[in-house]
């Protein structure tokens, strides 16, 4: 069919396009045969991801062009956002979608064409542009056509696994060494990339979306799995009134599960951030004037425990508490209560007598004298024996 709209502005051809959508959206008969159907719904898929490809491009144009900067003073992603009630990452989506296809000509040709879909092209775009820089336009060029040839069997998400793939098509005399290069770029680019969000959706849940490195998440698969095996019961197929479970429901239970325990034992920390420090700041003439101006007396020197109040020995003349080689002292008598009733002429009130005999031999003729045996009264006081 000849192209009879060349001459409008594109303001009128959206008012066409909003026209002619009108008409398809309308309430009249319809007598399509069912193969008929399924073509117009082939068709209209074409259609709307050629309209998706042609907005991603003027939302690239209008970014590249700093337009909304000029105008509003903002940037494009917050405009559109605005006007035209989309979250920031729609909005980003968009623009980054389009800047992919004004990159790579061959892809944005044959996306506006319908030869692949939109989310086709933002997959090929993807792949390209995870491309070696070392590579040059031609193997650029040379891996746009291989993908679009690809887009004609492959899914978009099978499109965006094709990257060593392209690599090896491109350049297989050096896929080897490019292969540890990329391995090392993967890692550093997960864990860059790395996030963890917990958003309310309004209506009593909480929506948890992550991404972690491989070697990261690889113990917390392991963990959600095994509790996932454990809460799973060979009843539940069997009874006909109980709900079916599905797996992703499942993890979520053992998530669920694993937190719970994680409370019961309290694993959490309590603390977060730094731990308290205490600064002390002094000038250096301060610390100088110190020994001398802030020292203390010296204490007196403390006596070794248990030596000051412990005897050399019974009878005084040594440092062995128990027995003396060169004496015969006598340890000091502890009578029991049948002791004292039965051979002791001691009545009440009568003070009661602790001495020491100690009968040195003729080498200890040096010894200090044994101490003098004390009285002690029952009022509190020491007095020498009669």
């Amino acid at each position: 069919m000849e192209n009879s709209f060349g001459h409008h502005s594109d303001h009128d051809l959206v008012a066409v396009l909003d026209g002619v959508l009108d008409a398809l959206t309308d309430d009249r008969l319809r007598l399509e045969s069912p193969q008929q159907r399924l073509g117009l719904a082939v068709a209209a898929v074409r259609v709307a991801s050629r309209v998706s490809v042609w907005v991603q491009g003027l939302m690239a144009g209008v970014e590249a062009d700093e337009v909304a900067v000029r105008v509003y003073g903002t940037s494009t992603t917050t405009w559109l956002a605005d006007a035209a009630r989309l979250t920031p990452r729609e909005s980003r989506r968009l623009i980054r979608a389009g800047e992919g296809l004004a990159k790579f000509g061959l892809v944005g040709e044959a996306a506006r064409t319908g030869e692949v879909s939109a989310v086709q092209a933002e997959a090929i775009t993807s792949v390209l542009a995870e491309l070696p820089d070392d590579f040059d336009t031609d193997q650029i060029i040379e891996g746009e056509s291989t993908m679009i040839g690809f887009a004609q069997t492959h899914n978009s998400a099978e499109l965006r696994r094709l990257t060593h793939h392209l690599v090896e098509v491109l350049s297989p005399e050096t896929v080897e060494a490019r292969e540890a290069g990329r391995l090392e770029r993967e890692a550093r680019l997960a864990h860059a990339r790395r996030f963890l969000t917990l958003t309310d959706d309004g209506h009593g849940s909480v929506l948890v979306r992550g991404s972690l490195p491989v070697v990261d998440a690889e113990p917390f698969r392991k963990l959600i799995d095994s509790y996932a095996a454990q809460l799973t019961r060979g009843l539940e197929a069997a009874d006909p009134l109980q709900p079916t479970v599905t797996a992703a429901q499942r993890r979520a239970d053992a998530l669920c599960r694993l937190v719970e325990r994680h409370q019961h034992q309290a694993l959490a920390p309590c603390l977060g951030g730094d731990r308290p420090r205490l600064v002390v700041t002094l000038s250096y003439d301060t610390l100088l004037r110190r020994p001398t101006t802030s020292a203390r007396p010296a204490r007196p020197a403390r006596p070794a425990r248990g030596r000051a109040s412990r005897p050399a020995c019974y009878g005084g003349c040594c440092a062995t508490p128990t027995s003396c080689p060169s004496c015969s002292a006598v340890p000091p008598r502890s009578s029991t209560s049948a002791d004292n009733n039965a051979s002791s002429p001691r009545r009440s009130g009568q003070p009661s007598i602790t001495e020491t005999r100690a009968v040195c031999s003729p080498a200890a003729t040096t010894h200090p004298k044994p101490a003098t045996p004390t009285t002690s009264s029952p009022g509190g006081t020491a007095a020498p024996p009669p």
